[in-house]
């Protein structure tokens, strides 16, 4: 049967062509849209997690209560020492002090509202995702790394001098000269805005903190319940929460992955409405074909096995060389990356999402997709190849002349 219907492929070149063209376009359009949703999904997660509230995120639970009025009053004391407790659980890969707060910044007679985020920078990983334009990191407590939309704004550069000015934890405000040592762009879209970053050390002393931080941001490599970060600090005043927990895009990740379950609904039902239809012209255009195969006595099981395998061997072809061609080109935008600004992906600020995303799809959706389509067109023969079935033969050869 395979040698036959691998003859019937070949037999009429142009219709099977037609047939597998129009499954292969379809299979590379699929894993094309897929391999873009998997990776804006996983962008808005890494960032959440990276650049706000690490896997585990640690405030006091007045300062979580106040949040909306900036109570710095509130901060973490002894942050280094809850950082060493912490890094001794096990799975966890590090923690790191952030304090961000508003501020007011002055370069000559000119102020601009920035924010100022005073982190650790050996450990931060607020850096992962960007590049640094110019200069250098801060080696030294009043440099301060600043963000390119800001040196454009301030019209400053490396080397280059300014002040700001800001509230303190004990109620009156404070201001610091500091020195810019480097130009700093983000691939995060919230990151990339006016900001500019400080050593916390430095930051929490100009806020009148005592060695304290805001918050601090737990990265682990497996799923530690928080339930281990509270016995290993036995502290009632600190509220300890999962990402999930404590994020809008952690909130609604369960509701992201509806949408994009739909979105490859509707995806996939595209795709099998081509193969459908490419399916059912083929076998109603072999009417004559399948009369004269039942004229010379062949049973109609076997006509229809025939037919179903012939369908199936051609949609496995294509598809799977559609996702050979798919791969192919989900791995060069997984290298150049995608500009999601040009793509309408700035109306999404607020959601951690990246000016660039790189798309991605792993290995089993590929081999799912292509069973898929074989199902489908498999699916989709039985019924009109039946219907063929049940017309004369004498009646069906003379339609076709």
């Amino acid at each position: 049967m395979f040698k036959l219907a691998w003859k019937n492929i070949f037999r009429n070149k142009r219709r099977s062509l037609l047939s597998a063209s129009a499954i292969f376009i379809a299979v590379i359009f699929i894993c094309s849209m897929l391999s873009l949703y998997e990776a804006m999904i996983k962008d808005m997660k890494d960032n959440a997690i990276n650049h706000q509230l690490g896997n585990i995120n640690i405030k006091t639970k007045k300062y979580v209560e106040n949040e909306r009025i900036l109570p710095l009053q509130f901060y973490i004391p002894n942050v280094n020492e809850k950082i060493e407790k912490i890094n001794s659980i096990d799975g966890v890969i590090n923690s790191t002090p952030v304090t961000k707060v508003p501020a007011m910044t002055f370069l000559g007679d000119e102020s601009y509202n920035v924010i100022i985020y005073g982190v650790d920078f050996n450990t931060s990983r607020f850096f992962d995702a960007g590049i640094l334009n110019e200069g250098k990191f801060p080696t030294t407590d009043k440099e301060v790394l600043i963000s390119s939309k800001l040196a454009d704004e301030m019209n400053i550069r490396i080397g280059d001098a300014f002040t700001f000015l800001t509230k303190t934890a004990i109620g009156g405000s404070n201001a610091l000269g500091v020195v810019v040592s480097g130009i700093y762009s983000s691939n995060d879209m919230d990151m990339n805005n006016l900001n500019f970053f400080i050593s916390n050390n430095q930051l929490s002393k100009t806020l009148r903190m005592v060695n304290g931080s805001t918050e601090i941001l737990i990265y682990t490599n497996s799923n530690i319940a928080t339930d281990q970060i509270k016995n290993a600090l036995n502290d009632d005043t600190l509220e300890i929460t999962a990402w999930s927990e404590n994020s809008l895009i952690g909130q609604l990740l369960d509701l992201i992955v509806v949408i994009y379950g739909f979105i490859q609904v509707l995806f996939l039902l595209f795709a099998s409405t081509i193969i459908l239809n490419t399916t059912m012209m083929s076998i109603i255009e072999r009417k004559r074909e399948i009369a004269t195969l039942v004229a010379l006595g062949y049973d109609s099981h076997w006509i229809r096995r025939l037919f179903l395998f012939e369908t199936a061997l051609i949609t496995f072809l294509a598809s799977f060389l559609g996702s050979i061609v798919g791969a192919i080109i989900i791995s060069i935008l997984k290298r150049t990356g995608l500009d999601m600004l040009k793509l309408g992906g700035g109306s999404v600020s607020g959601f951690s999402m990246s000016s660039f995303v790189y798309p991605f799809l792993p290995f089993k959706n590929f081999v799912f997709i292509i069973i898929l389509a074989v199902i489908i067109s498999t699916l989709t023969c039985f019924f009109p190849t039946k219907r063929v079935l049940k017309i004369e033969p004498a009646k069906a050869l003379h339609d076709e002349t």
